[in-house]
């Protein structure tokens, strides 16, 4: 299943990166000087802030407080808010994926005219491997805050593809065990799956719709090739749908596979118990004939009555099981 949380587990951690003729450096945010001048761009990560921290928001950064209170608190739709001088995009990455639960965090990013500023409450992987690149390409910040949004947003969607295609491999899984031991513990693991999936989805579809107006109302610092690079988002975020319905059409084949699966080890078992029955009911009808009390019965006074009664049956039991083969009915 999907959950969301805010957790506040991970050490908290501002990272700055400032680039200016790419050159990066990363001052004490105290140093900061915001907003920073024409020339310089510059991004600010809040991993898991104190309280404390969390009002430079306001103290120094002069964020509305309303923006402040959407980073602070847990918002489980994606968003964007326009604030005119910047705005707030409220998003969700794939925070890990374990035992087939998926779990969500949220991340919050802030986006003015040359600066980016993210907040998010756990460690995030694209985070992370964002930075690694900033640290060796100086340039996808030094380009300006809505191409590096785009970079962001690129790691986002190239994590969720992961996690999609690992889910991929567990309806392979599920799959070989419809064929070869389905049990009803598959059809939970199916359902939980969809579940996943569907949680997935709808957050994508969220996600997509907020660049969508972003790229729909414009915004005075989205360049025309930051127009671009969102659309390219977009498109990452429309391959990720296209395989989730894809999974989900997967996932519906191998439930009518358990089902049929199923229905003919079914079908199969009261074959088996129908031709026992068959076979049974000539052979009853002669041990019933003969456990008649009547007083005059020839064959029960030869010595050879029981043995000939038993090849009878025999005989019987062995023609119906060569006529059942024949009519390849077993």
């Amino acid at each position: 299943m999907a959950t969301f949380q805010r957790s506040w587990k991970c050490e908290n951690v501002i990272r700055t990166f400032l680039c200016a003729n790419n050159i990066l450096e990363s001052p004490p945010v105290e140093k900061l000087s915001f907003p920073p001048p024409d020339g310089q761009v510059l991004w600010v990560d809040f991993e898991s802030p104190t309280k404390e921290e969390s009002e430079l928001l306001t103290n120094l950064f002069r964020f509305d407080m309303s923006a402040v209170h959407v980073c602070v608190e847990p918002y489980k739709c994606p968003m964007l808010e326009d604030y005119h001088d910047y705005f707030l995009i409220a998003t969700h990455c794939i925070k890990d994926f374990k035992d087939r639960k998926v779990r969500f965090a949220e991340l919050d990013i802030l986006v003015g005219k040359n600066y980016v500023v993210t907040y998010h409450d756990e460690k995030l992987k694209e985070i992370d491997e964002l930075s690694n690149r900033l640290r060796k390409d100086p340039d996808i910040l030094q380009r300006g805050s809505d191409l590096f949004l785009s970079e962001l947003l690129d790691f986002i969607a190239t994590n969720y593809l992961n996690a999609i295609l690992h889910i991929d491999r567990w309806i392979n899984e599920l799959e070989e065990k419809a064929l070869t031991s389905p049990t009803p513990e598959l059809m939970t693991s199916l359902s939980n799956l969809r579940r996943v999936l569907t949680r997935i989805r709808r957050i994508v579809l969220q996600q997509s719709d907020v660049l969508r107006t972003l790229i729909l109302e414009g915004h005075i610092f989205i360049s025309k090739r930051g127009e671009r690079h969102l659309r390219d988002a977009i498109n990452h975020f429309a391959r990720v749908l296209s395989i989730i319905e894809s999974d989900l059409e997967a996932i519906s084949g191998v439930r009518e596979l358990y089902m049929i699966n199923i229905s003919n080890r079914t079908n199969e078992i009261i074959k088996v118990l129908t031709v026992i029955a068959t076979i049974m009911m000539p052979l009853t009808l002669i041990t019933g004939i003969y456990g008649m009390n009547f007083q005059y019965m020839p064959e029960l006074q030869s010595p050879y009555g029981y043995p000939l009664v038993l090849l009878l049956m025999a005989i019987i039991a062995g023609t119906m099981l060569g006529y059942f083969k024949k009519k390849r009915w077993i």
